[in-house]
């Protein structure tokens, strides 16, 4: 996955989660996706409501965006249209 990409249609495979780092893998897309990408959510709170999209994404089989610009990645449920369904890192995993 290179700097600058936007793929649509990617799905949540998995989630496990170690400490504050949580460890996504995913799949799909056009260009046939398969990777994964870890964030670090210090913040319990945070963590928490971030666990709970990404499992929730998982379960239902939530077809989503993601996004790629320099060091960040993010991940978004475009479909809902609500503010708080994303998930975002940045920095290297």
């Amino acid at each position: 996955m290179g700097e600058g990409q936007e793929l649509h249609g990617v799905r949540v495979l998995g989630v496990t989660v170690e400490g504050a780092s949580v460890h996504v893998d995913l799949y799909g897309s056009d260009d046939n996706l398969c990777g994964y990408v870890s964030f670090v959510f210090e913040q319990v709170e945070e963590r928490r409501s971030r666990l709970e999209a990404l499992r929730t994404w998982a379960r239902l089989g939530t077809s989503l965006t993601f996004v790629s610009t320099g060091d960040t990645v993010t991940l978004l449920d475009g479909a809902t249209g609500a503010g708080d369904d994303w998930v975002s890192r940045q920095g290297s995993p």
